[in-house]
């Protein structure tokens, strides 16, 4: 084959006429250089592909790439498009290779879970090597034959696809029937493979594992991945209840300090006891460190809270009281005791007052204090008088 001045292929009965043809350019190159301009050094297809290439990996249920202790599996999803910004024909010969780290992973559980070319997709069981086809007519008229070859020694996962014409079962070479199509409608030209793979136990606090692939559409040079990175948090978070206090006459608020060092804490568990020997139940999951519950009279309630981590670990402790409530006695219906101090306190002439929070001798609240109301605060009533000046 003989490239033309453009460096368009020629078929090789066109040789002599591209021969005769270059003689009576060279001798116009030489009346005027801008005729025909030289064929580059290293000579192009003008119809090639384009590859742009993504790996998603394992993430937990907040999509925190961190990684429980408690998790044994982990997938990945390697995906490569045939871009139509930077592509002008379709891709005949696709190689995607994945070599795994065995510092990480467990080599012997690689697991291969799926295949997607467009909008065909097959589902795999498992089999570490294999030769299949997937028929992609009418779309296209081509057959895609997918080898899957897996060096289990050295972590080495190697899908090949070719693109077959389905009468002689022979590769193809037509630049617009390829198994991957340019991208022209945003998925006809997307491909992927997915697997799973088992970590190594016992893996410590704060590894990170990392994985790429690198993937080659026909002649290409090969394009990587970006790096998928995971960390491991072994280390379970930490709270306790830290204060309560009441917001109006039937809701308690409670609130919990909680510690993760690595992932960060993701969710308060909330549990909750009537009676001092009743049995705890599960009351509800917040996001928040704060927890409003109803609350009824002449009950001795107890309270407790777990965390759990951004990566899914649970904290681990007894449930049992962190704090009590006893909404019975002269000092409830006083409103006294056992109601405790707010976070957010700030004084006026007659000492301290709940930020926002004033009550009336009934119990009702009020956004902005009035004469004769009072600021409950720890155990004391403290009474707003007329002319009293409240500091903001």
């Amino acid at each position: 084959m003989r490239r033309g001045c453009m460096g368009e292929l020629l078929p090789d009965e066109l040789t002599e006429i591209h021969d005769a043809i270059e003689d009576a350019l060279e001798q116009m190159r030489e009346r005027d250089p801008r005729s025909c301009p030289p064929p580059p050094p290293h000579p192009q297809d003008p119809y090639m592909p384009g590859d742009p290439n993504e790996i998603y990996g394992y993430t937990s249920d907040t999509g925190s790439k961190f990684v429980s202790k408690n998790i044994v599996n982990v997938y990945y999803d390697i995906e490569f498009e045939n871009d139509s910004t930077v592509a002008n024909a379709a891709a005949h010969h696709i190689v995607v290779s994945d070599t795994l780290d065995n510092r990480y992973f467990d080599l012997t559980t690689f697991s291969p879970t799926g295949i997607t070319l467009g909008d065909k997709k097959i589902a795999l069981n498992g089999e570490q090597s294999f030769l299949k086809t997937i028929d992609l007519r009418p779309d296209i008229n081509v057959i895609a034959q997918i080898q899957l070859k897996y060096d289990e020694q050295n972590g080495v996962a190697t899908w090949d696809f070719l693109s077959l014409d389905p009468m002689t079962m022979e590769a193809t070479d037509d630049a617009m029937q390829g198994i991957l199509p340019v991208n022209y409608d945003g998925a006809s030209g997307i491909g992927e493979v997915s697997f799973d793979i088992s970590l190594r136990t016992g893996l410590a606090d704060g590894t990170e594992i990392n994985n790429r692939a690198g993937i080659v559409f026909d002649y290409e040079e090969a394009i990587l991945t970006p790096t998928w990175t995971n960390i491991v948090d072994a280390v379970a978070p930490s709270s306790v209840i830290d204060n309560s206090w009441m917001v109006n006459d039937s809701t308690l608020r409670i609130t919990a300090d909680g510690f993760d060092e690595r992932s960060g804490v993701w969710k308060y568990t909330w549990y909750v006891q009537a009676g001092e020997n009743a049995p705890w139940w599960k009351e509800g999951e917040t996001e928040s460190p704060q927890f409003d519950y109803h609350i009824f009279e002449g009950i001795d309630y107890g309270f407790c809270v777990l965390a759990t981590d951004s990566a899914g670990n649970v904290e681990q402790k007894v449930i049992e009281r962190e704090r009590s409530f006893k909404t019975y006695g002269q000092d409830f219906e006083d409103g006294i005791s056992p109601l405790p101090t707010s976070p957010e306190e700030e004084e006026n002439v007659n000492g301290k007052w709940l930020n926002g929070k004033w009550y009336d001798l009934s119990g009702r609240r009020h956004d902005e204090p009035q004469e004769n109301q009072v600021n409950i605060v720890g155990r004391k009533k403290i009474l707003f008088r007329k002319g009293d000046k409240v500091k903001r």
